[in-house]
């Protein structure tokens, strides 16, 4: 399925730590809105181009945690995505995070756009500019 705009779908308790990542390694989409989806149980970030590439390339090796996602949540121990240091995780390994957040790559089917933000001078510029033209002065 050939689609313009991703979405990574997350579970709601692994929101932040998914944002977190996403940023860090710029693959968020900052132009787009996150959104609730399924009666706000999973929350879908916008993803860049790049992410898309990177996720494809390396779907494959997800069948087996890593030594290195090991190392980061512990030998044996369940995940709970709590005290981890993004700072010192290379791709990779965040991409393996996301993938045991429950992480799916989907089409947007939403496609939310930012609103450009304008200064306060802007507004009341375009408002004054908007009356003098329908006051003909």
């Amino acid at each position: 399925m050939v689609a313009s705009h991703w979405v990574v779908q997350l579970d709601r308790k692994y929101a932040k730590l998914g944002k977190d990542i996403l940023k860090k390694f710029g693959w968020l989409d900052l132009g787009r809105k996150a959104y609730p989806q399924g009666d706000g149980t999973h929350i879908c970030f916008p993803v860049t181009e790049n992410f898309c590439v990177v996720f494809h390339e390396k779907q494959h090796h997800f069948g087996d945690k890593s030594e290195a996602l090991n190392n980061f949540i512990g030998e044996g121990k369940p995940f709970t995505g709590e005290s981890i240091l993004l700072n010192e995780i290379p791709s990779s390994t965040a991409l393996h995070l996301l993938k045991e957040c429950g992480a799916t790559k989907q089409a947007d089917d939403v496609v939310e756009v930012r609103r450009a933000s304008k200064s306060p001078l802007n507004t009341m510029t375009e408002a004054v500019a908007s009356l003098l033209q329908r006051k003909v002065m």
